[in-house]
């Protein structure tokens, strides 16, 4: 965290596995014209948002606690790092 707000520091090593994991997910849900929302924690969701919106712009980033209770969704992929460390 800085004056001007937090960052998210992240080692490119683990960081291009899971957008590559992000955009692969993506782009299978919209081949069959669904739109693909990512769903992570809300600690992280606003640096991941400012993240893969430089690739996916339409990707829709929520956190669990964005969620509605009355509104149902259906999870059709996991996003995983790929990376060993």
């Amino acid at each position: 965290q800085t004056e001007h707000g937090s960052y998210l520091s992240v080692d490119p090593k683990v960081v291009d596995p899971i957008l590559a994991s992000i955009k692969e997910e993506a782009e299978k849900a919209m081949a069959k014209n669904i739109q693909p929302i990512l769903l992570t924690s809300p600690t992280v969701r606003r640096h991941l948002k400012q993240l893969v919106e430089q690739f996916i712009p339409s990707l829709i980033v929520l956190s669990q606690s964005e969620l509605l209770s009355d509104i149902r969704f259906q999870s059709i992929g996991e996003v995983n790092s790929g990376y060993a460390g």
